[in-house]
């Protein structure tokens, strides 16, 4: 049955309002993969792409499958799921952050199968809400006819924001909101994001993500155009790993699914897809995670004849200062699996 808008964020409000102790008062639980070294999981498969538009539904299943294997170390694909979202009641909400700027998205035949594992664990269709900044966007890739499921889609500029939850943007003297999709509305997040190369940041992928979780480019909300442009200044490096040192999109954040199928190389992150990259690349820590990412995108880069990003790409080392996560290769436990 189909429910509408206000009835999901009713009830869902209500939920979240009745257990909610702000989550900047509470510690992280101990996180399953860094007690010693972050796990980082690639998997790849060549058959995964056809040209720079078409992917395989089920070479996707198979690569998530052994991923989530992998990563967790069980048995089944319902444990991997249970595993990476412990202790959900039905009554719960998962929310899972997509990436769709500009013309190169988070593929909904990945949507899909992330929306499958749900399912399979017991997540109501209707407890699902895929999100980002703005639902124009997931308009425009029509993530409504091509995900065959019924659950909820919204812009973070439709709740509003979280005045009990800011994140402290320290290095431009800010004190910004979270929305309140993740704050109230979401037990856990899944984060989505795409290989894209940045020109302010070097890198758009699993911290650069988090930046649709707070109010930027909305004319309509009072402190927009001061936040855009600070949360923009000198490569972007302090502003989003101040961000990612939050709390709430820490403890929120159970899993990154990084979508490396279809990526940009280069002058990103608003143009189509220029590479086939054939990869999933699966994590808990996201500074881990991108810390692989960008090895990946500048290796694709050098094969082009383009220069490296590293230098444009600073969140990830100041995330990693900021104890986010690693960037340190010694603490870091790659797996990789091909499945071509």
């Amino acid at each position: 049955m189909k429910i509408t808008r206000r009835e999901f964020l009713k009830t869902s409000t209500k939920i979240a309002v009745g257990s909610f102790t702000s989550p900047l008062m509470g510690s992280s639980p101990l996180l399953y993969g860094m007690e010693e070294k972050s796990s980082v999981i690639i998997v790849s498969h060549i058959q995964v792409t056809k040209g720079l538009s078409d992917v395989n539904l089920n070479a996707i299943k198979l690569m998530l499958e052994k991923a989530l294997i992998e990563f967790t170390g069980e048995k089944t694909l319902p444990e991997a799921w249970s595993k990476c979202l412990p202790q959900l009641q039905s009554k719960d909400t998962v929310g899972i952050k997509i990436n769709s700027t500009g013309y190169c998205p988070s593929r909904p035949e990945l949507i899909s199968v992330i929306i499958d594992g749900l399912i399979g664990i017991g997540i109501k269709e209707t407890n699902i809400l895929i999100f980002d900044h703005r639902e124009e966007n997931m308009k425009k890739h029509r993530y409504w006819d091509s995900i065959k499921y019924d659950v909820q889609y919204m812009g973070t500029n439709q709740l509003d924001f979280d005045n009990r939850a800011r994140a402290s943007i320290e290095s431009q003297g800010k004190k910004v909101p979270l929305t309140k999709i993740i704050t109230q509305l979401c037990k856990y997040i899944i984060n989505v994001p795409v290989l894209k190369d940045h020109i302010i940041s070097g890198l758009s992928f699993s911290l650069k993500n988090a930046y649709g979780y707070i109010p930027l480019f909305w004319k309509t909300h009072m402190e927009d155009r001061s936040l855009t442009w600070a949360m923009h200044k000198k490569d972007a490096a302090a502003q989003i790993a101040e961000l990612n040192a939050n709390p709430v999109i820490r403890e929120k954040t159970r899993l990154i699914i990084g979508d490396c199928l279809l990526c940009i190389l280069d002058k990103g992150p608003l143009g189509l897809p220029q590479w086939a990259g054939n990869r999933l690349i699966i994590g808990k820590d996201s500074v881990a995670v991108d810390h692989i990412a960008l090895k990946l995108l500048n290796n694709a880069r050098a094969e082009k004849g383009l220069r490296e990003v590293t230098s444009r790409a600073g969140h990830i080392h100041h995330a990693a200062r900021l104890g986010v996560g690693t960037n340190d290769d010694n603490k870091i436990e790659l797996k990789r699996i091909d499945l071509s």
